[in-house]
């Protein structure tokens, strides 16, 4: 009886030519570890957050560039963030992954909305902040990127009674609201530590109303 060949078949040269043309360009093209395709967002059910430092003394509305939908109403002199479900394309652009939104700063005097050149149109890559700081008129917005962390108000202040750790009750007489604190307390244990609280910074969707 004859045993079927473990010779694998000879390939043709144009065949071979082919197949040494394809692994050259694989090799040629930036890989992207598996790492980074499982944290690229889903276009079903993934969201970008985007923090927003308000250094005005009036709330800033973050809305969809039409005006249509509003994602963030951000309390005066506070840092927050929004998330924007990657779907909705009134905010997430998936050709270049931007958010693209607008703010605008509530006038409490009136029903007017005042902006800015640089805040109407905001393009921000995902884990991005900006901040919002009146123009020199008193009335309009000036919106450039921001590092939340430069807002923090020193750890020592919160800690009132110099024990090492911010309760959430610290935290409280800090306007800290309890939604944020529960998300800065990164290992649950009541108490926020020093790292904790620096690393809280570098995390925009837990960044919920903490004034400054």
């Amino acid at each position: 009886m004859r045993h079927a060949s473990s010779t694998p078949p000879v390939l043709s040269r144009p065949a071979r030519a082919a197949a040494l043309a394809a692994i050259l360009l694989a090799a040629l093209l930036p890989g992207t570890p598996r790492e980074a395709r499982a944290a690229q967002p889903s276009p079903q059910n993934g969201q970008v957050c985007i923090g927003i430092v308000n250094q005005t003394g009036q709330t800033v509305r973050i809305a969809s560039k039409t005006g249509s939908l509003t994602f963030l109403e951000a309390a005066p002199r506070t840092i927050d963030s929004f998330c924007c479900p990657t779907h909705e394309k009134l905010c997430f652009d998936k050709a270049d992954g931007t958010t693209k939104v607008k703010a605008v700063r509530l006038d409490p005097a009136s029903p007017d909305e005042w902006s800015g050149e640089t805040c109407r149109k905001l393009y921000l890559k995902p884990g991005a902040a900006v901040s919002v700081r009146l123009d020199l008129d008193g009335r309009h917005i000036i919106c450039e990127p921001a590092t939340p962390a430069d807002f923090a108000r020193p750890f020592e202040h919160l800690d009132l009674d110099k024990d090492g750790g911010v309760s959430a009750a610290e935290a409280g007489s800090a306007r800290i609201p309890p939604a944020a604190f529960t998300a800065m307390d990164a290992n649950g244990d009541g108490v926020l530590d020093t790292t904790e609280y620096k690393r809280a910074f570098d995390r925009v969707n837990v960044l919920k109303g903490v004034p400054f």
